[in-house]
C-alpha cells in the first residue's frame, strides 16, 4: 500500500497488528474466556434455580454485568478490526474489477454493474445498513 506520509504509514502498521492480534486467539486466552462463561452460566443457573430473589440476588447480577464488560468491549473492538479488514478486501475487490471494466474486460463490466449498485449504496448509507 503506498502511503503519502509517515502518519499513515504508522497507522496502518498499527491496524495490521491489531488485526493480527484478533486473528490469533492463544489456547490460553480462549481456555480462561471459556472458563469464565461457564462460572458465570453456573451463577445465573444457581440463581435461577432461587423461587425467591432477594436484593443480594440483585447485587450478584450487577456484579456479573460489571465482569462482562471488558470482554464485551474486547468483542466489540474484534468485531470493529475483522469489519475493517473485510471492507478493505470489498473495497480492493470493486477497485480491481472496476479497472478490469475500464479495460474492456466484458465478465469484470457485468460484474462491475451488480457490485456497482451495492457499492454506492453502502457509501450513502454506511456498510451496516447497505446489509439488511
Amino acid at each position: 500500500m503506498l502511503y503519502n506520509d509517515e502518519q499513515a504509514r504508522q497507522s496502518e502498521e498499527r491496524f495490521q497488528q491489531h488485526l493480527h492480534a484478533a486473528r490469533t486467539v492463544n489456547k490460553k486466552e480462549l481456555e480462561i474466556i471459556v472458563r469464565n462463561i461457564k462460572d458465570i452460566e453456573d451463577i445465573i443457573q444457581k440463581l435461577n434455580a432461587i423461587p425467591e430473589k432477594t436484593p443480594g440476588d440483585i447485587e450478584i447480577v450487577n456484579s456479573l454485568l460489571l465482569s462482562l464488560k471488558p470482554l464485551l468491549q474486547k468483542m466489540q473492538d474484534l468485531n470493529n478490526v475483522l469489519a475493517e479488514s473485510c471492507l478493505r478486501q470489498a473495497n480492493a475487490y470493486y477497485e480491481n474489477v472496476k479497472q478490469l471494466a475500464k479495460e474492456g474486460n466484458e465478465d469484470a463490466k457485468k460484474v462491475y454493474e451488480e457490485l456497482s449498485v451495492f457499492y454506492k449504496e453502502m457509501l450513502k448509507t454506511g456498510l451496516d445498513n447497505s446489509l439488511q
